[in-house]
């Protein structure tokens, strides 16, 4: 193969530009996922922890009330370093918290 020599080709000018962002989503949110269960007197507490996901990659839930899909988002229409500051924010205050 001989070496490419001009130009670069636009789809390798677009692999270059998502390598940069190491994404090619431009809208990021904030969701909640549970990510583990306690038992109390009261029955079971939910672990909820906050991830920073691209836009198109958004898990849906079943809502029983509604019959339909949904989006479990907490924040959106963010930049990918915001979604990932906001998440860690809301982890860190998340953990103050004790309930009994």
């Amino acid at each position: 193969m001989k070496p490419m020599l001009g130009k670069a080709k636009w789809w390798e000018k677009k692999t270059v530009e998502n390598a940069k962002f190491k994404s090619h989503y431009k809208a990021w949110c904030v969701i909640e996922r549970v990510s583990g269960m306690r038992p109390t007197k009261d029955g079971l507490l939910f672990d909820i922890e906050y991830v920073a996901v691209g836009k198109c990659n958004v898990p849906q839930y079943y809502d029983p009330e509604t019959m339909t899909f949904k989006q479990g988002i907490h924040v959106d229409n963010l930049t990918k370093e915001e979604a990932f500051a906001m998440a860690k924010m809301l982890n860190f205050v998340g953990k103050d918290e004790v309930i009994d």
